[in-house]
């Protein structure tokens, strides 16, 4: 009966896409993307109830249980292990950003009933955790992942070598653990936050809460964890034919309990194709650099700074940065790009979540380019690119063109569970310096079409730049 009520409630969804009137004061792409959502939901809600009802009707195979009781046990009780991992995570960490409904109290007595069951094998353990998730939050984004398909995500990981660095103030939040009175607090120092199992520094003993204190020899000294992952994942042979790849990095620690360590990490090779093109071309009658951002991949910001740094040396006067049908990426690189044209204390981007440390991103160093920037932007460009394109707009440092962005600002978080498979969870959500939410209403071009050069920069001088 829940399971037709549940197709019943798709339908009437699908039906109203159908007949949306699109005169409604609020953009018709705003609807539609609730709507998409709501289907996306529904839709996983009916995939697991007809996994559970075909368990239940389908016998297992011979042979497919476990021999012994103890077996059983065992099997039962690392099912039982998984299901409180994934609810304590989702109950310490999960934010409600788009006002679904989610209620703790409900959360926690789903959990109850999950623990309630036995379980046979791991897949019926996982089909149980997809089931928490899918009607214990009415959220798209959050999923449960399959321990290879969260190998295969591995491929995000910035340094390469399965580190996930944070500063002091990140460790101290993310992980509820406090560090030593002798290390660095707040935003600085360069700690690991995270460590991916069986990857090449888990292998060589890292842990979570090592505080890295050189790279090959050079000291971190005042190192941002990102240029320190960058450091750590080295050059890229992809990047150039003559570019050598050392196959070891390595690394000096300090831990937890004070002694320092020096080991030797793999790394491995990485084929990251570059999401970068560029060209020069005329506007106005004067030379512009015409830069492509595909997506916000470990190579968007180290690329981008090369064509930038070669177009100007071509004679390029401005930049035309296109963010089209950019669907995003590696937050931080996004946050990378942005600095290439910003500078001083201008805020990158606001977060409000329950686990992300308030502070706020800033530009920090000095700009890459001065020179004039217009952003193309049009509805498939998101996410990452979407703070891009709202830090640059609200600092006065570009104007927009196109079509009004997608708008999804949520921000998910990876979490490797204890038996290798994972989950992606919402844990917060973006505003631009102006403290727009990019969530769903996106962010409004300052013009249709290619302006001017000369109205471009009027825009510019009559903007207000946030108070930093």
């Amino acid at each position: 009966k829940q399971q037709l009520e549940q197709q019943q409630e798709k339908q009437q969804l699908e039906q109203q896409q159908q007949h949306m009137d699109s005169s409604y004061d609020e953009p018709f792409g705003d609807v539609s993307s609730e709507i998409e959502d709501r289907l996306v939901v529904v839709t996983r809600q009916i995939e697991t109830g007809i996994e559970g009802f075909v368990e239940q009707l389908v016998p297992s195979l011979p042979g497919s249980q476990p021999a012994t009781a103890e077996e059983r046990e065992a099997i039962d009780a690392a099912a039982h292990q998984l299901i409180r991992e994934v609810w304590e995570v989702v109950d310490d960490n999960y934010l409600d950003a788009r006002s679904s409904g989610w209620d703790r109290t409900r959360w926690a007595q789903i959990r109850d009933g999950a623990l309630a069951k036995h379980y046979s094998d791991t897949t019926a353990a996982h089909r149980a955790v997809r089931e928490m998730i899918a009607f214990g939050l009415n959220d798209p984004y959050c999923r449960f992942i399959q321990p290879s398909e969260l190998q295969s995500m591995k491929k995000y990981d910035v340094t390469g070598v399965g580190l996930n660095l944070g500063t002091a103030e990140e460790y101290v939040l993310k992980t509820n653990r406090a560090l030593p009175d002798d290390r660095p607090t707040g935003p600085s120092g360069v700690f690991v936050v995270g460590l991916s199992k069986n990857s090449p520094a888990d292998k060589v003993g890292m842990e979570q809460g090592d505080q890295l204190l050189e790279v090959d020899g050079a000291s971190l000294q005042d190192k941002t964890p990102f240029q320190v992952a960058s450091a750590i994942a080295g050059a890229d042979p992809s990047t150039s034919s003559s570019a050598q790849l050392n196959s070891y990095v390595q690394l000096k620690v300090r831990k937890l309990d004070g002694s320092e360590a020096d080991v030797r990490v793999e790394r491995p090779v990485r084929q990251i194709s570059s999401p970068v093109s560029s060209s020069l071309g005329k506007m106005g009658g004067e030379p512009v650099g015409i830069l492509r951002l595909t997506s916000f991949n470990a190579r968007a910001q180290r690329d981008l700074a090369s064509a930038i740094v070669s177009l100007e040396k071509q004679g390029a006067k401005s930049f035309v940065l296109d963010l089209r049908d950019n669907r995003g990426g590696l937050v931080s690189e996004g946050l990378e790009v942005a600095r290439l044209f910003l500078e001083g204390s201008s805020p990158l981007v606001y977060t409000e979540s329950r686990s992300i440390p308030a502070g706020v991103p800033r530009a920090q160093s000095p700009a890459l380019t001065h020179l004039p920037l217009m952003v193309l932007v049009n509805e498939h460009t998101a996410s990452a690119s979407e703070i891009v394109a709202g830090a640059l707009q609200d600092n006065c440092r570009a104007v927009l063109v196109g079509n009004r962005t997608y708008g999804k600002g949520l921000i998910q978080s990876v979490y490797e569970l204890s038996d290798g498979s994972g989950m992606v969870l919402t844990v917060g959500k973006y505003l631009t310096p102006n403290h727009t939410d990019i969530d769903r209403s996106g962010i409004r071009p300052n013009f249709s079409s290619k302006p001017s050069l000369q109205a471009a920069a009027e825009t510019l001088q009559a903007c207000q730049a946030p108070r930093t």
